[in-house]
């Protein structure tokens, strides 16, 4: 059985990456009770909500398995190991087995995308619905995590191919050479983008604040409406022991 699997504000301001721990669950595919089938989803929402950590994205993560109430166990048992509660974040897990038999969460997405969302009242429409959620702390994550599996992968959107650190590397100084991430960019562009600030001299594509993001470093691939095709070949989903292919929305620039 397919079902989506949404996931949001893990993170803090202290540190953490909501696609981090997605990535994590998503690994565990290869030795448990389900599997990732397609890209896992980087839902772009509102940049401009106060109280975002970051960029404001939630994750969703297609999942397919025989065992649907163990599976979500199974995700929210990582979700409350790998989530930075314990510094203010407020994870939201929810689980749906067809976008189409909620088409009230496709009002939260658009909200989500454009304004602020009352989480009581998604929270509400959740229950009411007979829709499984986890939550923690004050569970303002159910709002993205709602809005997360109802993104209409047909629209317009790019890809990113996240890398992380190898764990032993975390909390150390970032050490990279900006002229290889202009060579990268002026040889792969304009199928990749968002590399290197050429006004500010600033690398782009490797992010530096708080202590987990810093060990994170992002590719961004072409549009999928592009008129013309990309060099960059993306085949298969890929997952590798330090990274992932991500789908992303394209409904708004994190800035």
């Amino acid at each position: 059985m397919k079902c989506l699997v949404g996931i949001d504000d893990t993170d803090s301001s202290k540190g953490f990456c909501t696609t981090y721990l997605a990535f994590k669950v998503a690994s565990q595919s290869s030795h448990a009770n389900f599997r990732v089938f397609g890209y896992p989803r980087l839902v772009r929402l509102n940049p401009n909500i106060p109280f975002k950590t970051r960029g404001n994205a939630a994750v969703c993560l297609p999942l397919e398995t025989e065992e649907v109430k163990v599976t979500f166990e199974s995700v929210c048992s990582i979700v409350e190991r790998l989530s930075d509660a314990g510094n203010g974040a407020n994870p939201g897990v929810v689980l749906l087995h067809d976008p189409r038999t909620a088409p009230y969460l496709r009002t939260v997405y658009l909200a989500a995308l454009h304004g602020v969302v009352n989480k009581e009242r998604v929270a509400n429409q959740l229950r009411e619905n007979g829709v499984p959620t986890f939550q923690l702390g004050n569970g303002m994550g159910l709002v993205g995590a709602a809005a997360s599996v109802t993104f209409d992968e047909s629209y317009d959107h790019t890809y990113e191919l996240i890398a992380y650190r190898r764990r032993d590397f975390w909390g150390t100084p970032r050490r990279f050479d900006p002229a290889s991430v202009q060579a990268m960019d002026r040889r792969t562009s304009p199928d990749t983008f968002n590399n290197y600030d050429y006004q500010n001299l600033d690398v782009l594509n490797a992010t530096l604040t708080g202590a987990l993001t810093s060990n994170t470093s992002a590719i961004r691939v072409g549009r999928a409406r592009s008129s013309r095709s990309s060099r960059i070949r993306l085949r298969t989903p890929r997952l590798s022991p330090y990274g992932a292919t991500w789908r992303c929305s394209a409904g708004t620039r994190a800035g």
